[in-house]
């Protein structure tokens, strides 16, 4: 196509030689840019290959070919021949390429022609060429993807900054200690019903007894109700936390109770005897170390558990 701006002074290409290539046309011939394209190609891989073609141009004399492109990341190769190769990087880079190449030719004065003609002329083409499919490494049709935590190929855990704290063996202690202070309880109420006189101290045995059992239950119960394997993220997009502190709290009124009611029933015993006895101080003393012992463990135990979203 005529009238397009000089070739010479737009293209993108660094340097630019010239070469001669002849070609047998009229000696009255015009000088005609035939640049045959558009140029159009899916992607090839890390570099794609468009072969140009100029030889439709025609002349009078010996034509010389110059091309030229504004086509970003590219190699054009033998820009002075009359199909040079234009090499594409950016489509193997996920990059589609919507782009122009130039070619102007020159009969170098030789057109034989009056002042009808011109010498040199100069005409243009579209290239288009499609991206690949180029995973976030960069792989062409690579199956990697970024995680939700930016990571390419990541599994989406690296970025919920968690740990796991296993509480079995703090658990295992709760229950056994809530066990003793349980038998602690029936122990001293064995010793109760054998000085009973009256129904209503055998009733208070069997009330005690009965207590005693749901309060152990229900701490045996709250013990075992927090996950073993505990874990504390610090992710909030991802991951919510719940809390543990009711749970916590109920287990420590539960083991207060059992304790409460071991003193009571001491207490009941003293009266019946009428007299205290060495026996009764030291299971006072148990009592009240195992109770400590058990607020202890409970207070080291995380207050809240995570739970995070699959990937």
């Amino acid at each position: 196509m005529k009238g397009v701006v000089r070739c010479i002074s737009n293209l993108t290409c660094a340097v630019i030689f010239s070469a001669v290539v002849s070609y047998a046309g009229s000696a009255t011939a015009q000088t005609h840019c035939n640049i045959c394209g558009p140029y159009s190609s899916q992607c090839q891989g890390t570099e794609t290959y468009i072969n140009l073609d100029g030889t439709g141009s025609t002349g009078a004399g010996v034509l010389s070919y110059l091309w030229g492109t504004d086509c970003a990341d590219v190699d054009l190769l033998n820009p002075t021949s009359a199909t040079p190769v234009l090499v594409l990087y950016g489509p193997g880079k996920g990059n589609a390429a919507n782009c122009k190449v130039y070619l102007e030719i020159n009969d170098s004065g030789a057109c034989g022609c009056s002042g009808n003609c011109s010498c040199i002329d100069q005409c243009e083409t579209t290239v288009n060429v499609g991206a690949c499919q180029v995973d976030c490494e960069g792989t062409i049709n690579g199956t990697k993807v970024l995680d939700r935590c930016g990571v390419c190929g990541g599994d989406g855990m690296s970025c919920l900054g968690c740990t796991n704290v296993d509480i079995t063996q703090d658990q295992f202690v709760l229950d056994g200690n809530t066990l003793e202070l349980k038998k602690l309880v029936n122990h001293k109420n064995n010793d109760v019903k054998k000085l009973a006189r009256t129904s209503q101290d055998k009733a208070f045995v069997k009330a005690s007894n009965k207590e005693a059992d749901k309060l152990y239950k229900q701490s045996w119960a709250l013990a075992w109700s927090i996950p073993s394997i505990y874990t504390s993220c610090t992710n909030q997009v991802f991951c919510t936390s719940t809390s543990n502190e009711a749970t916590i709290t109920t287990f420590d009124n539960s083991s207060t109770e059992l304790n409460k009611l071991l003193k009571a029933t001491v207490k009941k015993l003293r009266k019946l005897r009428g007299y205290k006895v060495k026996a009764d101080q030291k299971a006072l003393t148990q009592g009240d170390t195992i109770n400590q012992q058990n607020l202890t463990i409970s207070a080291s135990i995380p207050a809240n558990v995570s739970a995070c979203t699959a990937p």
